[in-house]
């Protein structure tokens, strides 16, 4: 996202926005009657809107709304015509990805305390949360159902004391409730379990890369994490699309006295200008790719930095667990055959080593692509994509098991809010 009128201003955002629908008890004992249950799962991104609708356990929709520029209301829109026109069922229950959720426990029920926590917590997470809490006010309006929550920073509970708190003064940091949250819990969740699911061992010690716009890697020893790149906030860690990830902090008070502007000004540019973007003029990787081919040095600069960046948060998560036994690639970057020995070539003595026809052959959907549109292309009908499915690939010839697959959070969403 780019410019300033994207960023959340949380005192905008009071909770007057919201109006949970209330059932009498009489209206909730005739729709339990005559329901069947449909779930629509909401996952929204910085700039796109992922959406599946389930009946049953059957998935009667399965897209993406991308591009989204400025609101999301267009987008929630499209979303509930589609909807309507492809399930004249009930939706009993209605499920949404929130990046920051601090200590919160999730997946929980939406209600207005929540909204409320939501809310407070929007600053620190500026690129995702005003898209959520738009599309959260848009479907609590429309859909008479159970709203539920499943936040990002869940997973990251686990996370030692000395592995999350940061080297700042104690009383400062309890205070102002700064340690490491981490995101991409549900991503990082959803791939190592996926792998395990379809080779049928458990893995003691796992690395897991959510590499996209967002990009972000997770230590994860007997099936919690341990440590993850991401931190208070989800600009700390990997260098990303538009987000600068980790850099001296002083370098913050050196922009503004240089640019002569205050800090929030300085983070905006950290969030949305910097990262692949600063260097090399753009986020698009596929771009960056095929600039890299015709001779661009700075494609090359940004391909050579991300791909340092993220194998050395790797070496260091394999010296903090003693080894490593399954390395797991998911997220848009990680598509890229290219990217993938990039991050992993040279790591032959730590028991890493790629198959090269597995790794540029592999395939991480089978059949056709999740189906993707713009929010302008109205009259695109619905497809049914069920038959999408999302397809783990085995790369590895090492010691060390490295799969690459499609992250499907919008699945583990589901299925963790099954007894809710």
């Amino acid at each position: 996202m780019g410019g300033s009128g994207n960023r959340v201003n949380s005192d905008n955002l009071g909770t007057n926005l919201f109006r949970i629908p209330v059932m009498d008890n009489s209206e909730k004992c005739d729709s339990i009657k005559r329901i069947v249950h449909n779930v629509l799962i909401l996952n929204p991104g910085s700039s796109s809107l992922k959406f599946r609708l389930y009946s049953g356990k059957n998935i009667l929709l399965d897209e993406i709304i991308e591009e989204i520029k400025g609101s999301f209301i267009p987008a929630s829109n499209e979303i509930l015509k589609r909807i309507n026109k492809n399930s004249p069922e009930k939706i009993s229950k209605v499920v949404y990805r929130i990046v920051h959720g601090q200590n919160m426990p999730s997946p929980m029920p939406l209600d207005e305390q929540v909204l409320k926590r939501i809310i407070s917590l929007s600053p620190l997470a500026p690129l995702h949360s005003k898209a959520a809490l738009e599309v959260i006010n848009f479907f609590m309006k429309k859909i008479n159902a159970r709203h539920i929550a499943c936040f990002d920073t869940s997973f990251h509970k686990t996370i030692p004391e000395f592995a999350g708190t940061y080297p700042l003064p104690s009383s400062l940091s309890k205070k102002a409730n700064i340690k490491r949250y981490g995101f991409h819990g549900l991503s990082h969740q959803s791939m190592f379990k996926e792998v395990e699911k379809v080779s049928g061992k458990k893995y003691k010690r796992v690395i897991s890369c959510q590499l996209g716009n967002g990009a972000s890697i997770c230590a994860i020893k007997d099936g919690k994490s341990i440590d993850t790149s991401m931190g208070f906030t989800p600009l700390e860690g990997l260098m990303m699309g538009t987000r600068s990830g980790s850099i001296d902090p002083a370098i913050i008070s050196h922009i503004c006295r240089k640019e002569k502007i205050n800090v929030e000004k300085a983070l905006l540019i950290l969030q949305e200008e910097s990262g692949l973007k600063g260097i090399a003029g753009t986020s698009n990787v596929r771009q960056i790719l095929e600039n890299e081919k015709n001779g661009d040095k700075k494609a090359k600069l940004a391909l050579d930095m991300f791909s340092y960046i993220a194998k050395k948060y790797i070496g260091s998560y394999i010296a903090a667990m003693g080894g490593v036994d399954l390395i797991v690639l998911g997220g848009g970057i990680s598509r890229s055959p290219k990217i993938r020995k990039r991050i992993l070539s040279g790591l032959d003595e730590l028991g890493i080593s790629l198959k090269e026809v597995s790794n540029v052959s592999a395939s991480v959907l089978k059949k056709s692509q999740t189906n993707s549109v713009l929010v302008k292309d109205s009259k695109n009908p619905c497809k049914n994509s069920s038959d999408s499915q999302y397809i783990p690939s085995k790369i590895s010839s090492g010691k060390v098991e490295v799969w690459v697959l499609e992250t499907d959070e919008q699945k583990y969403m589901f299925e963790a809010t099954q007894h809710l």
